[in-house]
């Protein structure tokens, strides 16, 4: 009986050379073309003939030619169907194995990790069968569970370093089970998990951390990264007291918690927050802050003069705005992302937004009109979102050298209209206003454009029309038309 399950095998080897010591025509065969099963290549390599043939089964894997692969620090993937331990172990007598990657259900033996000190890595992250007792080598640096894996985790290799769990994974972990090695672990989505103290090794730099805080819980020493996503509990200085490296907080989904002043550590320097659940108090944000992205819906209340820290310089709002107030935005940043901003009169009055910012993603809604001159003159790129409701001459001021937008225009662009300082202009919405070359700033450069955008042509010589490949996305080729 066969199964379709695929194991992906990497091999590596050494000594070590550089990209120069190998022709480009291996590195196409060994590092695009492996997935393709039952492929037949021929390629010259420094007049050297290398037939790179690979079935199903194997039973013509061969190389041809004075060039042994596996003297290159090359990686190369293999993946085998219908494989047996056999077959495996054969082809490993051949090579360095240093990872290997489980797909499928296929029935997963102990001898894929025997007599080998070079397995650092295996994932089991796409892996549906059972795993049951396995023996892990002590080589082990990295081991990553799918959500299929359901068993309590005892004896892991002393020098494992990295440690993921399926979101579903239900087993609750405990101090003695983590090797004092780790440091990267994934927790899973479980709610039943107690976060008592000693749980977390001091070694652990990242951290995804789910279940219900404790009074005695301690994120580790060492700590740099922590991802919330899926916990209870409000936070106390306490549980912050080890974690004085702290850098980046981000909080993504399932977190009903509340963090009171002077509760997180001076080392923050980010916090990124995509749930509404949590809860801000006033002076909970340390000084040392300099990215805040605040991307919900729910936080005007806390949104006054004095919750972002005056050192901040990178800051994303995607919450509505209610206090609209010149000390809203400390002086301090330099990078902005409003998203939506309520003011009843219908009218945003200017000034606004501090002179310190040079990039600025703007949401523009139909309900307001901005007058002239509401953008501060530092701005050097410029991305408009949203719905264009008037055409203000003066309103893009004349220090924005990039352009970006991605918005739709309840009236065309007018000659004029744009400064002549922008160099770059990129259209990113599904806006059919025409674009011609007499709306153009006479500096222009540069002009994105998706299968949306109505170019009427021609354009000048100078401008160089650099097409993407659709919505949002990036440009892929440069081509100039006239």
């Amino acid at each position: 009986m066969t199964s379709n399950a695929q194991l992906g095998i990497i091999h590596t080897s050494a000594p070590q050379t550089t990209k120069r010591d190998v022709d480009g025509a291996f590195w196409n065969v060994w590092r695009n073309n492996y997935i393709r099963l039952n492929l037949i290549g021929n390629y010259i390599l420094q007049n050297k003939l290398l037939v790179f043939r690979l079935t199903n089964l194997l039973k013509n894997y061969k190389y041809y030619g004075h060039l042994d692969p596996f003297k290159y620090n090359i990686t190369v993937k293999v993946y085998i169907q219908n494989e047996s331990v056999e077959q495996y172990l054969s082809l490993r007598s051949n090579a360095i194995v240093t990872a290997m990657s489980f797909y499928g259900s296929i029935p997963i033996d102990d001898r894929y990790f025997s007599e080998t000190d070079n397995l650092a890595h295996v994932y089991f992250d796409m892996y549906h069968g059972q795993l049951y007792s396995l023996t892990l080598p002590c080589s082990l640096e990295t081991l990553v569970f799918g959500d299929a894996f359901q068993q309590p985790v005892v004896a892991l290799p002393e020098n494992l370093r990295t440690l993921h769990f399926g979101d579903s994974y239900r087993c609750s972990l405990s101090a003695d089970s983590l090797p004092q090695s780790l440091t990267s672990l994934k927790m899973s989505q479980n709610e039943h998990q107690r976060l008592a103290g000693g749980l977390f090794p001091d070694s652990i730099r990242e951290l995804w951390v789910s279940g219900t805080l404790c009074p005695e819980t301690q994120f580790p020493a060492s700590l740099e990264t922590l991802y919330i996503h899926d916990l209870n509990g409000d936070f106390t200085k306490s549980h912050f007291s080890k974690a004085t490296q702290l850098k980046k907080l981000v909080f993504t989904s399932s977190c009903v918690s509340r963090i009171g002043e002077d509760t997180l550590p001076t080392s923050l320097t980010e916090i990124d927050c995509d749930e509404h659940l949590v809860s801000f108090s006033p002076g909970c944000l340390p000084d040392s802050l300099k990215v805040l992205k605040l991307n919900n819906k729910t936080y005007p209340e806390i949104l006054t003069p004095g919750f972002i820290p005056d050192f901040s310089e990178n800051v994303e709002i995607a919450c509505i705005l209610l206090n609209i107030s010149r000390y809203l935005i400390p002086d301090s940043v330099t990078i902005l992302h409003i998203d939506c901003i309520y003011e009843p009169s219908g009218c945003l009055i200017a000034p606004f937004l501090p002179s310190s910012i040079t990039k600025l993603t703007y949401h523009l809604t139909d309900d307001y009109t901005l007058p002239a001159n509401f953008f501060p003159d530092s701005i050097t790129d410029l991305c408009l979102v949203g719905y264009y409701k008037a055409s203000v001459k003066g309103l893009i001021p004349d220090s924005v050298e990039t352009l970006i937008i991605d918005c739709d225009f309840f009236s065309p662009i007018l000659p004029n209209q744009l400064p002549d300082s922008i160099q770059q202009i990129e259209f990113r919405s599904t806006d059919r206003n025409p674009i011609s070359q007499s709306i153009l700033p006479i500096n222009l450069k540069s002009l994105y454009y998706t299968p949306y955008t109505n170019l009427i042509y021609p354009f000048r010589n100078s401008i160089q029309l650099i097409p993407t490949s659709g919505y949002f996305a990036k440009p892929k080729t440069k081509h100039q038309l006239y």
